[in-house]
């Protein structure tokens, strides 16, 4: 829609990641280098599969990275990645999921949510993601939440225009007005206990709120993984 692209590139070395962690792309343009940290969106599973990986960009601003990825990249243009790093990584040691997310911050939490529920021993699992613009939801991404399961609950927020009513409802996915904290003690309710693993990503003063508000639910500290950005 001119202010956000997925991107799909073919990789041309043998690569590795895990789910949430992030890489750095660097190019070339007009003779001015430009490099930048992104999400893989995508599963290792889906990077075996097709020795392909996917990026969700929203343009931030002129000249720089986020302009060349959604405004001027071309297909067969090549650019240059690094290794994946970072460690907000799961041990996929619990078996109920709460995922929370804002913008593009659903690149990396999409593919979490669809290794949760992909598992043999899945639990439940809520999934909550804000937008400004329903036209800001990538149509690639309903196909991943289109599961018909009572133990999985899908909630998009969108804070910056008036909902329609064919919106609403589209298959498994809840689309509400206004932020994604209005409906966080209703994902804690979802679940029968506490013991659940939490991933949330968003604006510094949007996770602080919710962090607070998880402990302040008895949720452990320690299952709860939370990136400011």
């Amino acid at each position: 829609n001119h202010m956000l692209t997925y991107l799909t590139f073919e990789v041309e070395w043998d690569f590795s990641f895990k789910e949430w962690q992030f890489v750095m792309l660097e190019t070339e343009v007009d003779g001015k280098p430009l490099k930048r940290a992104y999400s893989l969106a995508d599963t290792l599973d889906e990077y075996q599969k097709t020795k392909t990986i996917k990026f969700y960009v929203k343009k931030v601003n002129e000249w720089w990275m986020s302009d060349f990825l959604t405004q001027k990249i071309k297909v067969w243009d090549k650019m240059k990645m690094s290794q994946a790093f970072w460690h907000m990584t799961d041990e996929w040691n619990l078996k109920d999921y709460l995922f929370i997310c804002i913008w593009t911050g659903i690149a990396a939490m999409r593919w979490l949510f669809k290794k949760a529920y992909s598992r043999w021993d899945a639990g439940k699992i809520y999934f909550l993601c804000g937008e400004r613009y329903f036209d800001n939801l990538i149509k690639e991404y309903n196909k991943d939440f289109q599961i018909d399961d009572e133990n999985i609950k899908i909630h998009f927020w969108i804070s910056k225009e008036d909902i329609s009513e064919e919106w609403v409802k589209d298959g498994n996915i809840q689309i509400n007005k206004w932020h994604v904290q209005d409906w966080l003690a209703q994902a804690i309710d979802f679940f029968d206990d506490k013991n659940i693993k939490v991933f949330a990503c968003g604006k510094p003063d949007m996770i602080d709120e919710i962090v607070a508000t998880l402990e302040n639910g008895w949720i452990p500290k320690d299952n709860i993984k939370a990136e400011k950005y």
